[in-house]
Parts: C-alpha cells; structure tokens; sequence
C-alpha cells in the first residue's frame, strides 16, 4: 500500500506580484513569488528560516496553499525521530 506525496504550492505575494512591480519600476512579466512544500505521511515539510521544518498540512503562515499537486505516491514508510 502507497502513501499519497503532494507538493504544495503558495504565492508569497498571494497574488499581488503583477500590481506591485510596475510600482517597483520594474518592467517585467511575473505571476508570483512560489514556495513549495511536500505533504507525506499527514505532514508539511518545507524550507523555513530554520532549515528544514515541518507543520500541519496548511498549517504554515502562509495559510491554505494556491494549489495541490498530486505526485503520486510512496512505499516509504514514516520513520519517527531517533534521540
């Protein structure tokens, strides 16, 4: 039995990068500023200001993500912490 992967996907600007770059005077083309993160085994993993952290699926301060992608799955089971 797989376990379901899927990559999370968030706009840091939540959707403001097209109105806030002419302002900027910058003369470019961007839908948005993106961060990723993988969801497996019921847990968000992602690049934070400490590294490699972890929180609740959509449970970061970014809130609910822009959109799922399904990757597919894994044979990989959770593996807990080791002290």
């Amino acid at each position: 039995m797989g376990f379901k992967v899927e990559l999370y996907i968030y706009d840091l600007t939540q959707g403001m990068a097209k109105s806030l770059l002419p302002m900027l005077g910058l003369n470019i083309d961007l839908e948005g500023v993106w961060h990723t993160a993988i969801v497996v085994h019921g847990v968000e993993w992602f690049f934070g200001s400490g590294g490699i952290e972890h929180s609740n699926p959509g449970g970061t301060l970014l809130g609910q993500p822009l959109k799922i992608e399904h990757l597919g799955e894994t044979n990989v089971d959770q593996v807990s912490e080791r002290a």
